[in-house]
């Protein structure tokens, strides 16, 4: 019974109950942590695509209020109080749509007048959205397209209002709502969106 028992404790384990993983048990792992990296390298591009987003709608409308502020103020520009400041938009197609006009309307004609045409003055240079993204549709609030692909956005002193116009001789009441979409909506199943709402009283907000 000894002589048994010592055999047993002096016993060995064989050289392969030393090694680390198997084949098998490597591959299940390489798999599950390439998974997991695909799963987050996905949500964190989804993510900085919604920041982007994001982003793109609050850079017009800091320039509305930009215009909105020169407007009220009359201290931009040399030319008296009277003059409307406005931001023309085009969503006709590329590259339009990823665009903006920041203008003084210099026009003395009533049909014309906060209707951005070739004779306004351009303040600074064109206002640009990253390529990733377009200004897709300018929509009144029940989300129909208004008639036309054109937008100016004016305001004149004193009041902080805003005054609509989709063509020279063509105003509509607000408010008012840019749409802000990716460029490439392929892969989407709903495209992001973010909408630029301006009232008629002047209130910029992003949505």
């Amino acid at each position: 019974m000894l002589y048994k028992k010592f055999l047993l404790s002096s016993h060995k384990k064989p050289a392969h109950y030393k090694q680390g993983f198997g084949l098998i048990e490597l591959m299940v792992s390489v798999g599950i942590m390439a998974l997991v990296s695909s799963v987050i390298l996905v949500k964190n591009r989804s993510f900085n695509n919604a920041l982007s987003l994001r982003n793109q709608a609050y850079e017009i409308a800091f320039s509305l209020r930009e215009v909105q502020l020169m407007a009220v103020s009359a201290t931009k520009e040399s030319v008296s109080a009277s003059k409307q400041y406005g931001v023309y938009f085009d969503v006709s197609g590329s590259p339009l749509n990823r665009q903006y006009r920041l203008f003084r309307d210099d026009s003395n004609s009533s049909t014309n007048r906060g209707w951005y045409d070739g004779a306004d003055v351009t303040l600074g240079k064109l206002g640009a959205l990253d390529s990733r993204f377009i200004i897709a549709d300018i929509v009144d609030k029940n989300g129909n397209s208004l008639t036309g692909t054109a937008l100016s956005v004016t305001f004149v002193r004193p009041n902080f209002d805003a005054l609509f116009k989709i063509a020279a001789n063509t105003t509509v009441t607000g408010p008012v709502y840019l749409k802000i979409t990716p460029s490439d909506t392929s892969g989407y199943s709903v495209v992001p969106s973010r909408l630029v709402e301006i009232t008629g009283t002047g209130q910029i907000t992003v949505k």
